[in-house]
């Protein structure tokens, strides 16, 4: 199946937005200008990619907060379990990339 939205779409917000929270003023402008050229040139497919990047971003900060939570069951001075503490090593082996990668 043919991806909606191409590679490069995902990828090039990413260091925009980087670029963005620099604390160069050249380097924030060039960005903000990036984001206008691109926006003017393709705008369904750029927002289609801003959406699809929020919608991923936002799932795994949610997968996040719920691995690290403490367990709903710890008791006061306990050492503090997390749910993640609870999951396979095979899980954990195959979330870890996906954390660590955003």
């Amino acid at each position: 199946m043919q991806p909606i939205v191409p590679a490069e779409i995902f990828t090039e917000p990413t260091q925009i937005l980087a670029n963005l929270v620099l604390g160069d003023n050249e380097i924030r402008m060039n960005a903000g200008n990036a984001v206008n050229e691109r926006l003017a040139q393709t705008l369904e497919v750029y927002l289609q990619g801003l959406i699809h990047l929020t919608m991923r971003l936002f799932s795994l900060g949610f997968l996040r907060r719920l691995l690290f939570r403490t367990s709903p069951n710890q008791t006061g001075n306990a050492a503090r379990v997390t749910r993640s503490d609870h999951a396979s090593s095979q899980m954990l082996t195959t979330l870890e990339p996906l954390l660590l990668r955003f």
